[in-house]
């Protein structure tokens, strides 16, 4: 029997009768590799079984500790995707770089949705807490506001399991097991701003959502370009949505007369220009331009006479990336929190 097998299973007999206090702190490589006179190398993939196994969990820079009874069981080689919607928007390119670095890691990866309800946030993770997997990949709820699931996520993280959060995350969460993949959404709504400000218009208008961090942020952007390049602003022209009342108000903000000084508008995403455009359509307008997020629209959408410009998302990375940094942290390996940047075609 190898090496690393016999130190596997010694120290998980020890780890069962107790010798180990649960939730203590497991000796150092160096410590046990001199205890038991084998190489740092063996003790390395003697650790890596434990940890697959559950018997461990580790934490960046504070070494390895024993998990309590109830959470030791084999690595089940699954990781959670929690999503907020199953659109036929942006999703499915970041599940695909999701799912092609799981395939490259030997995991296999189960999907839920949240429609962006805290309840139905809350059910999926209490779920992962009974039936835990390895690791989670997850879309925040409402992140621009209070939530009251963060400590289910802390929960996960102290059982060794670790969450990676893409386009936006609860600032009071971020730690060692817990990091982000998001876009530079100030930056985008700076790039945007300054983009319909530099060909002349004076009067933009905004449509952003309010209940998600990516919306506060791409407004606060704007903003800034506004007061950097002393473009006059009124907020009368600045509509905020949730998710609850996006179906209700936008159809009626052109139909209603909103916009009517404004000869631009910056959208929340492009799934929102979409709404514009069609009410465009049928209304006399004084709007030449639109400008908004993610570049994912049907030209044959684009009302005549209207120019339109949209970030490009870098979705297919971000779900790789995403990915990547889960399983480096699944590996012990330091993983921290990114920001990706928007192109602008």
């Amino acid at each position: 029997m190898k090496k690393y097998i016999q130190l596997y299973s010694l120290l998980r007999d020890q780890i069962s009768q107790n010798t180990f206090t649960p939730g203590g702190q497991l000796p150092t490589e160096h410590a046990i590799a001199s205890k038991y006179q084998v190489s740092r190398q063996t003790v390395r993939q003697a650790l890596d079984l434990l940890r697959k196994d559950g018997y461990i969990f580790s934490v960046q820079g504070s070494g390895s500790f024993i998990s309590l009874p109830e959470n030791r069981s084999p690595s089940s080689q699954r990781i959670a995707v929690i999503m907020t919607y199953f659109s036929e928007y942006i999703f499915p390119s970041i599940l695909r770089g999701i799912s092609e670095a799981a395939v490259e890691h030997g995991y296999t990866i189960e999907i839920s949705a949240t429609c962006n309800s805290i309840s139905a946030e809350r059910a999926i993770l209490s779920k992962n807490l009974q039936h835990p997997v390895d690791g989670i990949i997850v879309e925040g709820t409402k992140a621009a506001l209070p939530n009251p699931n963060t400590s289910y996520y802390q929960q996960l993280a102290n059982q060794g399991v670790p969450v990676v959060f893409i386009n936006s995350i609860y600032p009071t969460l971020e730690c060692d097991r817990i990091i982000s993949v998001v876009t530079d959404d100030f930056n985008g709504g700076y790039q945007l701003a300054k983009r319909l400000i530099a060909k002349g218009h004076k009067s933009i208008g905004c449509i952003f959502k309010s209940d998600d961090a990516q919306g506060i942020n791409r407004f606060r952007g704007a903003i800034s370009a506004f007061i950097d390049s002393g473009t006059e602003f009124n907020d009368s022209n600045f509509v905020w949505f949730t998710t609850e009342t996006k179906q209700l108000l936008l159809p009626l903000l052109i139909p209603s007369g909103f916009f009517l000084n404004c000869s631009a508008i910056i959208c929340y995403n492009d799934e929102v220009a979409a709404m514009v455009f069609s009410y465009l359509k049928q209304k006399q307008h004084s709007i030449t331009e639109i400008a908004s997020f993610d570049h994912n629209i049907n030209n044959d959408l684009i009302p005549p006479g209207i120019e339109f410009h949209s970030l490009n998302h870098p979705k297919d990375r971000l779900g790789k990336t995403a990915a990547l940094k889960l399983f480096n942290l699944l590996a012990d390996k330091q993983a921290a929190s990114e920001v990706l940047s928007w192109s602008g075609d």
